[in-house]
């Protein structure tokens, strides 16, 4: 900005005015950068001064900050009924009473004819409801398949990921041995509830790297999951921790052991925060900290659509 002074100076030499704003410029470049060192990535300007960063991984940004995040976005869900409400709506716009497969077989490359191919389809629903509207599907045998999906997605959204184990369990008088068992995100953890960074032994097994419960080997690919026995924050049980390493895939098969429900955000990140959930409680409610202070508006609207048939 030109000063009285620098319009003096110009007016009795315009050489000498000219140096003092070229020089005048340069300084504010310096000072203020140019492009984004002039908005988002200033240090002077009164909006972002007071904007301090580190920055970090994924891991020092996302994944050792869980623990805190979690915990927060549970005792929002528990003691904030506004905010628990948005969430339970956002279930059941996505979730609704459940989502249901609709098998679509290729008939060319099976060799089979149009009327084969519909009962094979009408044999493969007719299967698949009489195993996912029975608790035995549930290896706690408490829900079908339709509610564990609801409990699922609830716990994904609350935690930020949500697990499910595949299990075989041979019963009496029941045709299907597959099983899903719902694992919380705090029950996989590393062992000792410390993560390895660098290659070493973990209960006898050679690891390359455990985050957050979540190995992987040397090309950064998940491997192995270490699942606790027991809910790491159940502090009244008198049962020890103890890890199980559990192979994120069948060696014979190449079929998934766990089931991993998230959504990544960034590149080599390994577990997700409670990010819409997290947000939706914030949003919406006003955690018991703020007292008085007016809650920040939730700018949407949920509207529930029709449970499918």
């Amino acid at each position: 900005m030109v000063n009285i002074l620098d319009k003096a100076i110009a007016a009795v030499s315009p050489i000498a005015g000219y140096r003092r704003a070229t020089a005048r410029a340069a300084l504010s470049i310096l000072n203020n950068g140019t492009g984004y060192g002039n908005y988002g990535a200033s240090h002077t300007s009164r909006a972002m001064r007071s904007w301090h960063v580190g920055g970090g991984s994924s891991k020092e940004d996302i994944e050792d900050n869980l623990d805190t995040l979690r915990k927060r976005s549970r005792d929002a869900y528990m003691g904030i009924p506004l905010a628990a409400g948005a969430l339970k709506t956002l279930r059941t716009n996505v979730v609704g009473s459940g989502l249901v497969p609709t098998p679509q077989v290729d008939a060319d490359y099976l060799h089979l004819t149009e009327e084969q191919a519909d009962q094979l389809q009408a044999q493969i629903t007719r299967e698949f409801n009489l195993w996912a509207d029975s608790t035995a599907c549930d290896a706690s045998g408490m829900d079908n398949f339709w509610r564990m999906q609801t409990l699922a997605f609830t716990s994904f959204l609350m935690n930020g990921d949500a697990f499910a184990a595949v299990q075989y369990r041979e019963r009496p008088n029941w045709p299907y041995a597959l099983q899903l068992r719902l694992i919380e995100a705090d029950q996989v953890c590393s062992p000792g509830r410390s993560d390895r960074l660098a290659p070493c032994k973990v209960g006898g097994e050679d690891v390359f790297q455990i985050v957050q419960g979540v190995e992987t080997n040397e090309a950064g690919e998940i491997i192995a999951y270490w699942v606790a026995n027991r809910h790491p924050l159940e502090y009244d049980n008198p049962v020890p921790l103890a890890w199980n390493r559990v192979e994120a895939h069948d060696p014979a098969t190449g079929a998934p052991n766990i089931l991993c429900i998230t959504q990544r955000e960034r590149a080599g990140q390994r577990r997700t925060f409670p990010g819409s959930g997290h947000q939706i409680l914030q949003r919406a409610g006003r955690p018991p900290h703020l007292g008085n202070q007016r809650p920040r508006r939730y700018g949407c609207t949920l509207h529930p659509k029709p449970d499918q048939e």
